[in-house]
């Protein structure tokens, strides 16, 4: 008596093609250094990224991050260095800090949820008005973080890209995207 081979439903066919596409894609991705991955060594974003978390940054050139991503940006005291923080302002934002404290367009940030400590370890810089390419970046753990309270704004050409999410350990993978109100109050 013969068999027939067992038979593979339709849908189990489109699922193994969105399946192999997909993969082929974030292959492609990755090879065309799009996207990249880096190991954060610092505590400067705790608690949203902690040390050893592996992250996957979408680089592209004039990247336009909006207020609240985090991203990657080249060290300004160390071209080799990656330093990974939150964009709290964009072009055209007034920028202060004053008595250890973040200022927003005049107003004192104090409602931001993911930062770990509103109290930062910088120097007091007087009101600033970012410029068309100027963003001021800064890690969710503000005691603890180099970011733009020490070094000033960053210019976008420093970026190096928007971090999508943590894909290890894997029980900490998460989507990186801003909060949906992120800002709201801030203009």
């Amino acid at each position: 008596m013969r068999t027939s081979p067992p038979q593979i439903s339709r849908f189990r066919r489109w699922v193994g093609l969105v399946l192999l596409v997909v993969f082929f894609g974030i292959a492609i991705a990755f090879s065309v250094r799009r996207l990249q991955p880096y190991e954060v060594t610092s505590g400067s974003m705790s608690p949203t990224i902690l040390p050893g978390d592996r992250i996957v940054v979408y680089a592209r050139l004039n990247a336009v991050p909006k207020r609240g991503s985090i991203v990657a940006v080249r060290n300004p005291k160390d071209a080799d260095d990656m330093l990974c923080k939150r964009v709290v302002a964009v072009p055209g934002d007034e920028v202060e800090i004053r008595g250890g404290r973040f200022y927003l367009n005049g107003l004192r940030q104090d409602d931001e949820r993911y930062v770990k400590t509103e109290r930062m370890w910088a120097p007091d810089r007087p009101a600033h008005i970012l410029l068309g390419d100027e963003y001021f970046v800064l890690g969710d753990n503000r005691e603890a973080s180099m970011d733009s309270g020490e070094f000033g704004p960053v210019r976008a050409r420093q970026i190096i890209g928007v971090a999508l999410c943590i894909y290890w350990p894997l029980g900490r993978i998460r989507s990186l995207r801003p909060p949906a109100d992120s800002g709201a109050s801030a203009r």
